[in-house]
């Protein structure tokens, strides 16, 4: 079974690395993306970039979580498809003209799947915030939330392999986020397959093999 991981393309840029478009929203708003599900009314503002194009899918910078700024059509798309828990939270993004483009959508995908993990047949590295310290094997996602509160920031694991249970429900997915432990969206070659045969533009992506069962 190939996956492959799912994001923005940096090909679409502007010079010294400004995302297509910036948040001029308060950082507080922002920041309760991070993890979950805030609870906002008003569509989300962002900015095109004086010297950008639209894609597709656009690159942004403000909200630090593992979900994608997409157009109608690519939300279309996805409607085909099997996704773990998520919504489509609505924007208005002010173009080159200060004309008002209605048809993008911030992809928030969430949901804990610590549970579908074999611990025990995976592997992964401790790192202390900086760097890898070595490979670890952990034995539950509760271990890990024990060191990381007794620890800190100074504790935190990068994965080499996550090994999905037998019956793990992801196999039928084809998009979903290992978070904490992986913080890419990864997707099926079904989808995959269906981005690029739809011509869509804006998106990076490339094999993935750190997931197995």
């Amino acid at each position: 079974m190939n996956l492959y991981t799912l994001g923005y393309s940096a090909k679409y840029m502007i010079g010294n690395g400004d995302s297509q478009v910036f948040c001029p929203m308060a950082k507080d708003e922002i920041k309760s993306f991070t993890n979950g599900y805030p609870d906002i009314k008003t569509p989300l503002i962002f900015e095109l970039h004086k010297k950008a194009k639209l894609t597709n899918c656009l690159s942004q910078g403000a909200i630090a979580s593992g979900g994608l700024l997409i157009d109608d059509k690519t939300k279309d798309l996805l409607a085909d498809f099997i996704l773990i828990k998520h919504k489509f939270y609505p924007t208005e993004i002010i173009g080159k003209k200060n004309e008002i483009i209605k048809n993008y959508y911030w992809l928030q995908i969430e949901e804990d799947l610590t549970g579908e993990i074999d611990y025990e047949k995976s592997i992964f590295y401790e790192t202390n915030g900086v760097s890898n310290i070595g490979e670890i094997k952990i034995d539950s996602y509760q271990w890990y939330q024990k060191q990381k509160a007794e620890k800190g920031w100074k504790f935190g694991l990068n994965a080499k392999l996550i090994v999905l249970k037998s019956d793990s429900k992801l196999i039928n997915y084809d998009l979903f986020r290992l978070f904490p432990f992986e913080y890419k969206l990864i997707m099926s070659e079904r989808l995959k397959s269906a981005i690029v045969e739809n011509k869509l533009t804006g998106f990076d992506t490339e094999k993935y093999n750190k997931v197995g069962w």
